[in-house]
């Protein structure tokens, strides 16, 4: 018989997988003092910092 392989993901126990979806309305997007740049998520989530490199907008993903 030959063996069925899949992609599914291995199970390992004590990992939990989840589609978390942040509440965003209630998050406070103000840019702090001496940051120039932001880092912002799919689910509305800002990370704040000091941009590097050539001044001016710039869209792009960030794959980890």
């Amino acid at each position: 018989m030959a063996e069925t392989k899949t992609n599914a993901p291995a199970e390992t126990e004590g990992t939990t997988l989840s589609a978390h979806t942040a509440d965003t309305d209630h998050m406070d997007h103000t840019r702090p003092p001496g940051c120039n740049a932001a880092l912002v998520l799919d689910d509305g989530s800002v990370f704040w910092g000091r941009g590097a490199g050539k001044a001016g907008v710039a869209l792009g993903e960030v794959c980890f």
